[in-house]
């Protein structure tokens, strides 16, 4: 399903840009800054067009359905420039949208750049080392300079998802 036109509210209760369209009240800000839906029809409506999107379904082996809406121009939310990919389990469930960030061009590209070699474990390797090397420059911190690498490559990976957290991290 392709939409030319979408006329959302992108603003909260306070009448601040927001993706989701309500006010921040619960501890899961941090989160639901990120996801949630586009837009909340209780709150003030300040609507305005936030370009054409698709809208799609996937179906399992089962028939069981995941639904996807996608923003194809990014949107200004809190002062940058963000592609909103939203995705829901249920038609009875708010979309969860997924901000990604645009780059100076007003593509994904950064992005999709950023996730391909968080997806590479050599690059997250080298990239643990370059920060650790440019950290601690000096040669006589060489053992503390091969624990940060080893920090920063178990953060980069826990955050690429290539490694489950420990139950005492």
């Amino acid at each position: 399903d392709f939409r030319l036109m979408n006329i959302e509210s992108i603003t909260d209760a306070s009448g601040k840009p927001d993706a989701r369209g309500v006010a921040r009240k619960s501890l899961s800000q941090p989160i639901e800054s990120r996801l949630g839906a586009a837009a909340n029809t209780e709150s003030q409506k300040v609507l305005r067009n936030v370009g054409p999107s698709v809208q799609y379904k996937l179906r399992d082996r089962n028939g069981q359905a995941r639904e996807y809406n996608n923003y194809m121009v990014p949107v200004q939310l809190d002062g940058q420039s963000v592609f909103l990919a939203g995705m829901r389990e249920s038609p009875n469930e708010p979309f969860r949208y997924l901000r990604i960030p645009a780059d100076d061009q007003g593509s994904v590209t950064d992005w999709m750049r950023l996730r391909a070699a968080l997806q590479d474990r050599a690059t997250r390797a080298e990239a643990a080392r370059r920060f650790a090397l440019a950290s601690m420059p000096g040669a006589d911190k060489t053992e503390l300079r091969t624990q940060l690498a080893e920090s920063a490559l178990h953060a980069l990976n826990l955050f690429a998802g290539s490694t489950r957290p420990s139950p005492d991290s």
